[in-house]
């Protein structure tokens, strides 16, 4: 799916809802898995909900700073969390 010239970049929620539109995904059961301020902003500007990624580009401490909720050490935090 990834950034396209007609689509707003992050942290504006367009890719992220062309890309939900793309795959017939419900907001409600969406979940944004992103490692960044601006993927938790992207996520929030499209009215879902993020995990953070403590092992990507920022870590746990710089997330929950700006107001990362859910966060994964690891792949399988990821799936307790959403279980």
């Amino acid at each position: 799916c990834g950034e396209r010239a007609d689509i707003a970049k992050k942290p504006a929620p367009d890719m992220l809802l062309a890309i939900m539109r793309q795959l017939k995904a419900e907001p409600a059961s969406t979940i944004y898995i992103g490692d960044s301020d601006t993927d938790l902003d992207t996520a929030r500007n499209a009215g879902v909900p993020c995990i953070g990624a403590c092992w990507g580009f920022r870590g746990r401490a710089f997330l929950e700073a700006h107001g990362a909720k859910l966060l994964a050490e690891n792949v399988s935090d990821i799936w307790k969390l959403i279980k």
